[in-house]
């Protein structure tokens, strides 16, 4: 799998139902809305289109999506078949006790169900587990030893933890299927673990492209049609990814987390970080350690 669950923990935040109004194309909370945590986004109905970290995507009721804590997402949606869906607020935790943010090439945003019913019934029990203590409170006699909330979240978080492998597994039989069939395909792939190898590094595209045995302009082609994103765009997003494991889990300066990630100007970095995230790595560090500390 992309990630290693073994030495993963997933802890739910909150999850419910959520039923669009119907002759609006979009919610007035869902304008460049920034993520505070995981978001698991599971459709029932409705029809709609997301502008992501990797470009705009059309979602319907075959759709999963992961959305990422500290990126901008805005969700327009078709006024004629409004959206219904399951979310789950969770958080991933590392065996350190660290949160942890997966990479969009670990695990991307988007993810198709694979028209497996089983995965949105389990997201809308998750969501009843999680109501347990509404249905207690009003059935009382039917839960005569009442329900923990610790028991509740591990049981939820468990299921969606489970879920969340399938969802890997199955990601990857589709890049099996689907992606790693040419050698375009293949360049493309080794490209970009050539590139997190050597992300602390200055990269010129021109040199990896004669690596690769390609022009600038064929090798930017290839990689930009497997992953949606030039190659610059791929080394910027995974370093904000790893910056962000580093101002949480670290108590590392900006100016040493800058370096580490290769950036020789930490201003230049901070004006990055802040365009992919809608933050300054200050203040993502402060509400982040705020969340933490409050859990």
């Amino acid at each position: 799998m992309n990630l290693d669950w073994n030495h993963l923990e997933v802890r739910i935040v909150s999850a419910g139902y959520s039923l669009w109004e119907s002759g609006v194309p979009c919610s007035k909370t869902w304008i460049r809305r920034v993520i505070p945590d995981n978001d698991l986004w599971i459709f029932d109905t409705g029809k709609c289109s997301m502008q992501m970290v990797g470009g705009k995507t059309k979602l319907n009721r075959d759709s999963i999506i992961w959305m990422r804590p500290g990126h901008i997402y805005d969700v327009t949606q078709d006024p004629d078949d409004p959206i219904g869906h399951t979310y789950i607020h969770f958080d991933l935790i590392d065996s350190l006790g660290r949160h942890f943010f997966p990479t969009p090439e670990q695990m991307p945003e988007t993810l198709h169900s694979f028209n497996i019913p089983q995965w949105r019934q389990m997201g809308q029990n998750i969501v009843r587990i999680m109501n347990l203590g509404n249905s207690i409170e009003r059935n009382p006699q039917c839960f005569p030893h009442g329900c923990r909330n610790e028991d509740k979240f591990a049981v939820a978080s468990a299921m969606l933890k489970a879920l969340l492998m399938s969802l890997d597994f199955y990601n990857i039989l589709n890049m099996k299927e689907e992606k790693i069939v040419d050698h375009s395909a293949a360049t493309a792939l080794h490209a970009a673990m050539y590139i997190e190898e050597a992300s602390s590094h200055f990269l010129e595209v021109g040199k990896l492209a004669k690596k690769f045995g390609l022009s600038r302009n064929r090798f930017t082609k290839v990689f930009t049609d497997y992953w949606q994103i030039s190659p610059q765009e791929y080394l910027i997003n995974y370093r904000i990814s790893h910056a962000k494991n580093l101002l949480v889990n670290t108590a590392q300066t900006i100016g040493e987390i800058a370096a580490r990630l290769g950036y020789s100007d930490h201003y230049f970095f901070a004006r990055q970080f802040k365009a992919k995230t809608g933050f300054s790595p200050g203040v993502f560090r402060k509400e982040r350690s705020k969340e933490i500390n409050s859990d």
